[in-house]
C-alpha cells in the first residue's frame, strides 16, 4: 500500500532546499515539545516551576531557554487563545555545588510569550556565571521560573519529561508564599489565614521551557523523537524510570539515567496519528526540530497509514534530519493478563480501514535508504518468536503499550542504533 508515494516523495525531497546551519542545539535530555495546555482557575493564576535539566551530547559555552507558545496535538500547532508572562527565571546549578544565576530576556528579568508567535528565547547564560568553562554533558541544572497569566481561565503550553525531583504548582499569589526563582532547592509553600493551597502539577504539566545551548565542538547527535503514545511513555513506570517516561525518553541515557546523556526533545501525544498531528504549517514545531540533527519517527499505532508517515520523513529530510523510523509494535488480548504467551491472542484492531499493520510495516521496511535512512525493529527485545504476541511476562499491561521492562528493553536497541550513527 502506498508505494504511487514514492515517486511524488522523492520529488519532494529532492526539490527541497537545505537547512541553514543552526548555532543552537538541544543541550539537555529532559526536552520535550508542550504537547497539551493547564488552565489557570480564578486564584490560582501563577506558576512556579523547578525543572530538572541534564547536559546531554557535548559540552557547551552558553545554555539559552526558549519558552513555547503553542502546543502539539491533533491539529499541528494549536493556539493557547492567549498571552502568559514570565516573571522571574533563573537557572540553578546542582553538580558541584548549588547555586544560581539570573535569567534576562533581552537584558529584563520579565518578558511576554505571545501566543503563537514562536516563543520567547532568553539571552545567553555564560558558565562563567558559575565559575565554570563550560556546561559539561551529564551534570545537572533546573530552570526556577515563575509565570503567570492574567484571567483565571487562560492557559499555559504544558507536557514534557519532568525528572525526579521536578515541582510545578498553580498557586495563589494573594494568599499563598512560594520559594524565590533566586534561590537553590526544592520548593516550598506557605498558605496564609483562609488561603487555598497550591494544585500540584509537577508530572508532566509544568511549562517546561527547552534547554538549548551553543556546542563547544561541532560534532555531536541531537536526537528527536516524534510519535503517539509509545513515544509517549504509556505504560511506563514513574518510579522505575525516574519520571522519564517512553523508551524514547530513557533512551537518550544509559539504563543508570546518568551515564552517556543524549541532549534531544520529545514530541511525543498519545492517541496521536501522524496525518492528525502533521498538518498546517507547524511553524514552531519546525523551528524546533532544527535544534536536532537526528529524528525518531514512530507514529501508527493508532493509524497505520504508510503515506502519512512518508509526508513527515519528506520535511525531517529536506531539513537535513537523518532519520530513524521503528517497527509498528502488536496488538493482543489476554485471558491471564498478559501473563503468558499462550493465552494472548492478536487484537482484529489492527485490520483496520486504516490499514494493517503487517502490511504497514513491509512498506515502511522497503524504504529503508530511499525515503529515510535507518528501519529499527524491536522485534527480538520485546515481541514473542511468533511476532503477533508480546513476551511475558511483565512486558504489557494492556496488550498495546510497552510495559516498563519493555520500554527499557526498546532503549537499549535504540542506544545500539545511535552509537552506529554515522
Amino acid at each position: 500500500m502506498g508505494f504511487r508515494f514514492n515517486t511524488l516523495m522523492r520529488a519532494i525531497i529532492g526539490s527541497a532546499p537545505s537547512a541553514a546551519p543552526v548555532a543552537l542545539r538541544f543541550a539537555s535530555a529532559l526536552n520535550a515539545r508542550c504537547n497539551y495546555y493547564s488552565s489557570a482557575t480564578a486564584t490560582r493564576k501563577k506558576m512556579m516551576m523547578r525543572v530538572k535539566v541534564i547536559i546531554g551530547t557535548n559540552d557547551f559555552s552558553s545554555l539559552q531557554l526558549r519558552f513555547q507558545s503553542s502546543f502539539f496535538q491533533t491539529g499541528g500547532d494549536n493556539a493557547l487563545g492567549n498571552d502568559y508572562y514570565i516573571e522571574k527565571c533563573a537557572l540553578e546549578k546542582e553538580t558541584g555545588g548549588a547555586a544560581f544565576t539570573p535569567v534576562l530576556f533581552s537584558g529584563a528579568r520579565t518578558a511576554t510569550v505571545v501566543d503563537s508567535a514562536g516563543g520567547v528565547t532568553s539571552d545567553p547564560i555564560l558558565p562563567s556565571s558559575f565559575g565554570l568553562g563550560a556546561f559539561t554533558r551529564g551534570h545537572v541544572f533546573w530552570v526556577r521560573a515563575l509565570v503567570y497569566v492574567t484571567v483565571g481561565t487562560h492557559r499555559y503550553p504544558t507536557g514534557g519529561t519532568v525528572g525526579t525531583g521536578a515541582q510545578a504548582f498553580f498557586f495563589d499569589p494573594v494568599t499563598s508564599g512560594v520559594s524565590d526563582a533566586d534561590s537553590t532547592g526544592s520548593l516550598a509553600f506557605s498558605i496564609g489565614t483562609g488561603g487555598t493551597g497550591p494544585a500540584d502539577y509537577s508530572f508532566g504539566y509544568s511549562v517546561s521551557p527547552l534547554v538549548l545551548g551553543t556546542p563547544v565542538t561541532g560534532t555531536g547527535k541531537y536526537i528527536s523523537t516524534l510519535g503517539d503514545s509509545i513515544v509517549d511513555g504509556t505504560g511506563d513506570t514513574a518510579a522505575g524510570s525516574g519520571h522519564v517516561y517512553g523508551f524514547a525518553a530513557r533512551s537518550l541515557f544509559d539504563a543508570d539515567f546518568a551515564s552517556n546523556v543524549r541532549a534531544g526533545c520529545k514530541f511525543g501525544r498519545s492517541g496521536s496519528t501522524a496525518a492528525g498531528m502533521w498538518t498546517g504549517p507547524l511553524t514552531e514545531t519546525k523551528a524546533i526540530l532544527a535544534y536536532g540533527n537526528v529524528a525518531v519517527e514512530e507514529w501508527g499505532t493508532n493509524s497505520p497509514v504508510y503515506a502519512d508517515s512518508a509526508v513527515v520523513w519528506a520535511y525531517l529530510k529536506s531539513a537535513g534530519q537523518y532519520i530513524i523510523r521503528t517497527k509498528l509494535l502488536t496488538s493482543t488480548t489476554s485471558s491471564d493478563g498478559w501473563a503468558t504467551t499462550a493465552n494472548q491472542t492478536k487484537t482484529a484492531n489492527y485490520t483496520t480501514p486504516s490499514g494493517d499493520r503487517i502490511v504497514f510495516n513491509g512498506a515502511i521496511a522497503a524504504q529503508e535508504g530511499i525515503l529515510y535512512d535507518k528501519f529499527v525493529s524491536f522485534d527480538s527485545a520485546v515481541l514473542h518468536t511468533d511476532r503477533d504476541l508480546w513476551k511475558a511476562p511483565g512486558y504489557t499491561a494492556d496488550g498495546l503499550h510497552p510495559a516498563a521492562t519493555a520500554h527499557e528493553a526498546m532503549a537499549v536497541v535504540m542506544r545500539a542504533a545511535y552509537a552506529a550513527l554515522p
